[in-house]
């Protein structure tokens, strides 16, 4: 109930935000942060790493992908690359984004959602929120993932 409402927020926003004023842009991000999979009842965390870069187009629509890597130890990490494609809206000293994103998971594919938040302190440096969340779709599997970092717009 809790995901329906939060979804239903989210979609409430960008449908009012939409009719503002927008430009292109690529912004890419640095990050760090926690990775949590639940697998059959089963919680696992790990620190992350992530670099992300949004493609946005001039009426706001972006092409979105996600490199991050977990890891728990040295020799326990692993990578996954998420694709996807969502709505941004952008301001001079904000960014709003959503985007339906999918990876790969090993012999699985991962469905899921990425929404970020940036807030502009110069021109085109600023800093990040995100988190994605997704599911695995043959297995009783989801991901959660909440990383902050440093972005720079082009």
């Amino acid at each position: 109930m809790k995901k329906k409402l939060l979804v239903v927020v989210l979609l409430g926003m960008f449908s009012i935000l939409m009719g503002q004023e927008k430009s292109g842009a690529i912004i890419g991000t640095f990050g760090l942060g926690q990775s949590f999979y639940t697998e059959n009842g089963n919680e696992n965390d790990f620190n992350s790493i992530s670099f992300d870069v949004d493609v946005i187009s001039s009426t706001g629509f972006s092409l979105a992908f996600v490199d991050l890597i977990n890891c728990k130890t040295v020799g326990n990490s692993f990578q996954n690359i998420y694709v996807g494609l969502g709505y941004n809206f952008l301001k001079e000293s904000f960014r709003l984004g959503l985007a339906g994103i999918t990876s790969d998971f090993g012999s699985n594919i991962l469905l899921g959602v990425k929404a970020d938040a940036t807030y502009w302190f110069q021109k085109d440096l600023g800093v990040t929120g995100s988190v994605i969340y997704g599911t695995v779709i043959t297995e009783k599997m989801q991901v959660m993932d909440i990383h902050g970092g440093v972005s720079i717009r082009i």
